[in-house]
């Protein structure tokens, strides 16, 4: 599917220890009803046209975040 929206509600809480790759031209929406914690060592990849500035994080309460790099799109 070229373009459009991807929506995903998680559950109440969410860790993110590895890697996500969000791979297309889309605009990603990750709703987290309480509290999200990423690793030090995770990474949100993008690819093939997936840009940082459609990417959205909705959090209830809280986000915790581990040591990071910086990011960039490949």
């Amino acid at each position: 599917m070229a373009g459009g929206r991807v929506g995903r509600d998680l559950a109440s809480s969410a860790q993110l220890t590895g890697t996500l790759t969000l791979s297309g031209f889309r605009v990603y929406i990750f709703k987290i009803e309480s509290t999200l914690t990423t690793a030090s060592n995770s990474v949100v990849r993008l690819t093939d046209g997936a840009e940082g500035c459609s990417v959205f994080w909705q959090v209830g309460s809280s986000a915790t975040s581990g040591r990071h790099r910086s990011s960039r799109a490949t």
